[in-house]
């Protein structure tokens, strides 16, 4: 039986009990005054709560109820009782947005995470700190430590690659593969998460209208239901007790929110508050702390927590790693160090370049709710512009020919064929020309379309371009959806290095290109070294091997592709037909 009183039951028709706590509980009822559904929340015990507890419920609602926008919660009646308070507002049939995320939560990070050396991570960041390329060193060090924990998985990474001179180039460039039901999963998700990160734009955008911070926003306070009328995730920002009309001040002088969606100079200035706290500040401090209060752009608080539900939602974990080492905190805070959101999981390009936007250090830099949700916006476009995705189901499409091909030339333009696709990474030391050799195996181009037996390839080569040999190594990033890596050498016994150090990263099938610098290998050639000699040879049976001929570069590539193809299955990408018949020559 609920009670809340004989005139409220007049009123109210209770439905369901949706949840109790220590202190309150809530229902489903139906407002027989106004013939609607709605939640009504029974705040028990009030006899015993000081007055200044009672004024914040009231504060708080009174807020709620002056709020109107389709995506926050929307308050009704308040009615205060001897020893209860009753709250009424829009009742929402869904879950928090904790909850859909946890459904994707991986272990493989839990477990992860919990494994850190923090001090290996401390050391790291204080011996980086002034790079100026300090999140991608630290972000590349963190896929390194994860992927010498667990095996190497065979992730698919939308990333998006340098623009080319020539459209037909471009929109070569903007060929990704779409493979499996899971891609479809995928797609759907990530369509999820960018309806649900423009509706939290929309609603903060909404509250710095009405000079309003949030400043617990977290998943947990954020609701989502899906309607099926629409298929579309309909979302209401909840709880704002923490909330602070900016007119009031009362932001900058107050320790609240939640670790890990606190913005790094409200995490400074808590500190300082904290420590007011347990004992007078020093005349110093106190200068410190009026400074920070004066620096600090409330709105801007919220669009830092809208980065990190951003960052659970793609990956569904939290952005920094949780710890008692105030070192380590401070750390990944002041410096805006976040976790790759791709460790488990692929994603766009769009949504690690929104990323970087909210976790910006500097506030004044750090956009407003509304410009990232412009920036967003024109991103996504971008993205799905170039890459003009095409979902296809395995196993039911196969590749075409050349012979098919022409068959096809009355086509229209705008139809895509699959082609095989193979990922082509040179490795080597330095100085051996490998850039040049990459340009001459792709004429010019990152991207060819490739005719090899009467069946058409797409040839997608890169190379590391020297960083494997710096700290701050490209190689998590190249090494991504490979295929094939050529390791280009003078010095066979250098060969087994090079492929245990991709195989850090990758699983790939390896070919040897053997570079000479001053003399051409032929059959006929005497190598002085026995030792080389002996350690070429060895080389030879076990890999593929090939002597490097600037002459003959078609047919070393085309060798190379023939014993890949007789080892590998190609993955099958859509070209559009323009685009082989512009450039199959």
């Amino acid at each position: 039986m609920c009670d809340i009183g004989d005139i409220l039951l007049d009123r109210y028709e209770v439905l369901q009990k949706l949840g109790k706590g220590s202190q309150a509980i809530v229902y489903k009822v139906r407002d027989l005054k106004q013939g609607r559904i709605i939640a009504l929340k029974q705040i028990l015990g009030v006899e015993f709560y000081a007055q200044e507890d009672i004024d914040q419920i009231k504060l708080e609602f009174n807020l709620l109820t002056s709020l109107h926008h389709p995506n926050i919660i929307q308050g009704y009646d308040y009615f205060q009782l001897p020893d209860q308070i009753i709250l009424t507002m829009e009742f929402i049939d869904g879950q928090s947005l904790d909850q859909l995320v946890l459904q994707k939560e991986s272990l493989q990070i839990s477990e992860f995470v919990r494994s850190l050396d923090i001090n290996q991570f401390v050391q790291f960041i204080e011996y980086n700190r002034f790079r100026p390329d300090l999140l991608q060193t630290y972000q590349s060090f963190v896929r390194l430590k994860f992927r010498e924990q667990f095996s190497q998985q065979n992730y698919q990474v939308i990333s998006e690659d340098s623009e080319f001179s020539e459209e037909s180039e471009a929109i070569l460039n903007s060929v990704v593969q779409m493979e499996s039901h899971q891609q479809i999963i995928k797609y759907s998700w990530y369509k999820t998460i960018s309806d649900v990160f423009t509706q939290l734009c929309d609603a903060l955008s909404y509250l710095d209208q009405m000079q309003i911070v949030h400043r617990d926003l977290k998943p947990q306070n954020v609701l989502v239901s899906f309607n099926a009328d629409t298929n579309y995730f309909e979302v209401k920002i909840i709880d704002f007790g923490s909330a602070a009309a900016q007119k009031n001040k009362t932001v900058k002088n107050q320790m609240l929110g939640t670790q890990g969606y606190i913005a790094p100079e409200m995490f400074a200035l808590n500190k300082l508050l904290q420590l007011k706290e347990e004992k007078p500040l020093s005349l110093e401090q106190q200068t410190l702390m009026q400074k920070m209060q004066s620096r600090i752009i409330p709105h801007k608080l919220d669009t830092w927590a809208l980065g990190s539900i951003l960052f659970c939602m793609i990956s569904g974990f939290h952005p920094f790693v949780p710890t008692r080492n105030e070192a380590y905190e401070t750390f990944q805070l002041e410096n805006g160090l976040f976790l790759p959101p791709d460790l488990c999981i692929a994603c766009p390009i769009y949504f690690y370049i929104i990323l970087k936007e909210l976790f910006k250090v500097d506030q004044f830099l750090r956009p407003t709710a509304l410009q990232i949700k412009k920036q967003f916006i024109v991103e996504q476009s971008r993205f799905e512009n170039r890459r003009k995705i095409q979902i296809i189901k395995p196993n039911l499409i196969k590749p075409i020919n050349n012979s098919e091909l022409k068959r096809m030339q009355l086509l229209n333009s705008n139809v895509c064929v699959p082609v095989q696709k193979i990922r082509i990474l040179l490795i080597g030391e330095s100085g051996l020309g490998k850039s040049t050799i990459t340009k001459q195996f792709g004429r010019n181009n990152p991207y060819r379309v490739y005719e090899h037996k009467s069946e058409l390839f797409l040839l997608a080569f890169t190379d590391s371009q020297g960083t494997e040999e710096r700290r701050n190594s490209m190689l998590p990033e190249v090494c991504e959806n490979l295929d094939l890596c050529v390791i280009c050498t003078t010095s066979p016994s250098d060969v087994e290095q090079w492929r245990e150090i991709i195989q850090q990263y990758c699983q790939a099938h390896f070919v040897v290109l053997l570079i000479q610098n001053t003399v051409i290998l032929n059959e006929d050639y005497i190598i002085v070294d026995e030792h080389e000699n002996q350690t070429k040879a060895k080389i030879r049976e076990k890999y593929d091997c090939f002597d490097w001929n600037e002459k003959e570069a078609e047919h070393i590539l085309e060798k190379i592709i023939t014993c890949y193809r007789a080892n590998t299955q190609p993955k099958i990408v859509l070209i559009p037909l323009d685009i082989i018949k512009g450039v199959l020559k």
